[in-house]
């Protein structure tokens, strides 16, 4: 969802515009759904941000980006912020299960022995936009590639918070069915 909301708009029309005589839909579902509909052959091939099984799939990496946490301009954090333990009191946005954010997301917390369902104060949203306008209206912190904060940070509504315990770039893939018969066009 954030690379289709936030990455491939843009490179989406031009290609569309340079080549118009090829037919494209683009479907925006969470990674665990476009995976079942590529498996069963509803899709041909995606770019997806989650958490996947490379064996399944021939791939190619398309990006590596960061995962950030970032909130309001001007949020009051009850501690000062420093690490992974000086968040867990705040109210965290997180996108919904079978999202890949999530699935970053969870896994990371889990290395520093914690998980979500502990947190005391939990929004869950199945939007990355709706996350986003949330935090400038400072209801919340919340954990997304940066890619969907640049226009918040750019204005000046958002920021990013630097944890000295979370480093994390992930990559976006461009997936399609193993042995695909159309796997030198895909990739072209």
């Amino acid at each position: 969802m954030t690379i289709g909301g936030f990455v491939i708009p843009r490179a989406f029309a031009r290609y569309s515009k340079e080549n118009p005589q090829i037919k494209m839909s683009m479907i925006l579902r969470n990674t665990k759904d476009i995976i079942r509909q590529l498996f069963t052959g509803d899709v041909n091939f995606a770019l997806v941000e989650g958490i996947i099984k490379k064996d399944d799939f021939d791939y190619m990496v398309f990006d590596s980006v960061p995962f950030v946490l970032v909130c309001n301009t001007n949020h009051k954090f009850k501690k000062k912020v420093e690490c992974m333990d000086d968040i867990l009191d705040e109210t965290l946005i997180v996108r919904e299960e079978g999202s890949g954010t999530r699935a970053i997301l969870s896994n990371h917390f889990l290395k520093h022995n914690y998980t979500l369902k502990n947190l005391p104060n939990i929004i869950e949203i199945s939007g990355m936009h709706a996350i986003v306008e949330m935090l400038k209206e400072d209801l919340g912190i919340s954990f997304m590639y940066k890619c969907a904060a640049c226009e918040g940070i750019k204005s000046g509504l958002l920021k990013e918070v630097p944890l000295k315990d979370f480093k994390v770039f992930h990559d976006f893939t461009y997936i399609w069915e193993k042995n695909s018969a159309y796997a030198d066009l895909y990739r072209t």
